[in-house]
């Protein structure tokens, strides 16, 4: 399957994903996580992957949440712990 912001491969039983964005240190993006719930969700469904190893390209593994592109949780949502998480999950 071709994703554009992750990479993965797999060697026998293990599986890779590799965080395909180095420009940005491989800052999470909404794009980029649903990819990743993707590829998990492929492998996982795969029994004869054993293990699903999780990297990044590049000099970083993750730089964390890319706030540039980061969903606007809303304004009830202000303050509440998890809220913001939950906006990026696209659960309520």
């Amino acid at each position: 399957m071709d994703y554009r912001f992750i990479l993965t491969e797999r060697h026998g039983r293990v599986a890779i994903v590799r965080l395909n964005r180095p420009e940005r240190l491989n800052a999470l993006s909404m794009p980029l996580v649903h990819e990743l719930y993707e590829a998990f969700d492929r492998f996982n469904a795969d029994g004869d992957i054993g293990a699903i190893i999780l990297t990044g390209q590049g000099r970083a593994f993750c730089a964390g949440l890319d706030v540039q592109e980061a969903p606007d949780p809303g304004p009830a949502a202000a303050g509440e712990p998890g809220a913001f998480a939950r906006s990026c999950a696209g659960s309520t």
